[in-house]
């Protein structure tokens, strides 16, 4: 079975390395360098219009959505968020993409990071996006082109469901939602290659590559673990904070998200107890052959240390035995151990050692 390869993010100790010498707040790119100008793509909509579009600019509108692939480009995040007023060090943050996830104000915007999920090419990736949440509008920074926020756009196109009809923090919202939906076809993918390997054990327990696939799959999760459990603080930290920025109406919706959070955490919890259960599963059947292999081999053995005793002492060739010189000694001799072993394992198995 073909294990999956998460994709990490880069190295905090690497980040840190790059961003030594330079002030708190520098647009400085702390992650591994890459080639290529970002790519902005920008959304204005309200609940009777949309506007869709690529490039620079800061253009107006009830809710303002721009989008920002390749955050490499220190100067083309930094002048997407000079448009915006944005505090130096969120847009240090955002170019960091080894920071911790995490929720913070500054002043008039709320900066919020999180490890974004997803299933690529038979691998569970994961990356750092960066959101900056203003009044009526939101900017997102991201490293990879392709993204897990498609059905949001496709919400905003269509005017589906009530993100139109609401503000720029419910944007947030959605988005965020997109990433924990995400997550879960991730753990369906684990799970998958979970039941492949109970499979694998109930079949073929003997296969000696199932404890390192086990641990493997082990690590998997943990790495998700470790990419939602942040989020589930920076969720909790939306909720407390006391902040504008968010409207009392949109935080049963942030609850809720919270709630999907905290399942996904569950899921993976439950996925490596049944990771442990396989590996438990396994060893215990190969000790379970091994013990049969024995019992055979000790039956065998107990069944020929009477004929071998009965054969050694005929084989001592001592010249006055009993029995040398009578015309049926050998063949007497030899039913004699072939009837000794007949009642042992007749013996045996009214005691039930034999099977």
């Amino acid at each position: 079975m073909a294990q999956s390869r998460r994709r990490r993010s880069p190295n905090a100790v690497s980040a840190q390395r790059r961003k030594a010498g330079h002030a708190p707040g520098s647009p400085v790119y702390s992650g591994p360098p890459q080639e290529g100008t970002a790519a902005v793509r920008w959304f204005v909509y309200g609940p009777h219009s949309m506007t869709e579009g690529d490039g620079s600019g800061a253009p107006t509108g009830p809710v303002v959505w721009t989008d920002l692939v390749g955050v490499h480009d220190a100067e083309a995040v930094r002048a997407l968020c000079d448009a915006r007023e944005v505090h130096p060090l969120a847009l240090e943050d955002a170019l960091n993409p080894a920071g911790r996830p995490k929720a913070e104000h500054h002043g008039s915007s709320l900066f919020v990071s999180v490890r974004v999920l997803d299933v690529q090419e038979g691998a569970v990736t994961e990356e750092q996006v960066s959101f900056v949440l203003g009044d009526g509008w939101l900017l997102s920074f991201q490293e990879r082109p392709g993204d897990v926020f498609d059905p949001v756009r496709e919400r905003i196109r269509t005017a589906a469901g009530r993100l139109r009809s609401r503000g720029a923090d419910y944007l947030l919202h959605a988005l965020l939602d997109a990433a924990v939906d995400r997550a879960f076809v991730g753990l369906e993918f684990l799970e998958d290659q979970t039941d492949a390997l109970e499979t694998r054990v109930a079949v073929d327990a003997d296969a000696t590559d199932i404890p390192g696939a086990v641990f493997a799959l082990r690590a998997e999760l943990m790495g998700v673990r470790r990419a939602l459990w942040p989020l589930r603080e920076v969720v909790a930290e939306l909720l407390r904070a006391e902040a504008p920025l968010v409207k009392a109406s949109t935080l049963p919706y942030f609850r809720d998200l919270h709630d999907h959070v905290l399942q996904a955490i569950d899921v993976v919890d439950s996925g490596r107890d049944r990771l442990v259960g396989v590996l438990e599963l396994h060893l215990a059947m190969v000790t379970h052959r091994m013990n049969e292999v024995m019992r055979t081999l000790t039956i065998v053995a107990t069944i020929f240390i009477p004929l071998t005793f009965v054969a050694g002492i005929y084989g001592m060739n001592f010249q006055r035995m009993p029995e040398l010189g009578w015309r049926f000694g050998y063949p007497a001799a030899l039913l004699g151990m072939f009837g000794l072993a007949a009642g042992m394992v007749a013996f045996m198995r009214r005691r039930g050692w034999w099977a």
